[in-house]
């Protein structure tokens, strides 16, 4: 059985395998997998500006959604800025909902490393193409 924990600043995988695993792993492997995110800030909303180099845009009637979702949830998607505080590298529709209802000062987390650094880009990309791969529950 997989059981993922995630924190600020890493993850942790913990798998239990049992004896008749024939894959030879001992039980309750563990592993620690670091995360780029480093500073959990609140920032002015103003200073933020979106990726050059991304791609999606955000429909109105999306943006509609994650409005309605902040207003019921809170901030509670992440946003991710690059190392200069400023270049959004995740986030850029909840980034865009936040300033429609007038939030002056949004949380981010930011990486060590610059906006067009290749781990950065692999970020961005990420960030608008692994939600693709989820299927329906009720297909």
């Amino acid at each position: 059985m997989w059981v993922n924990t995630y924190f600020m600043s890493s993850v942790r995988v913990y798998s239990d395998v049992g004896k008749s695993d024939t894959r030879g792993y001992m039980s309750k492997q563990q592993q620690v997998v670091s995360s780029p995110l480093k500073h959990n800030k609140l920032v002015p909303i103003d200073s933020l500006t979106p990726h050059t180099r991304n791609y999606r845009s955000h429909p109105d009637d999306e943006i509609a959604h994650l409005m309605e979702s902040i207003k019921s949830n809170g901030l509670y998607r992440n946003i991710v800025v690059a190392s200069d505080g400023t270049t959004i590298l995740a986030g850029h529709g909840v980034v865009e909902a936040a300033r429609r209802l007038g939030i002056q000062d949004i949380p981010v987390y930011s990486v060590d490393f610059e906006a067009n650094d290749p781990r950065a880009l692999k970020l961005l990309v990420s960030d608008n193409e692994i939600s693709h791969l989820a299927e329906g529950r009720y297909a």
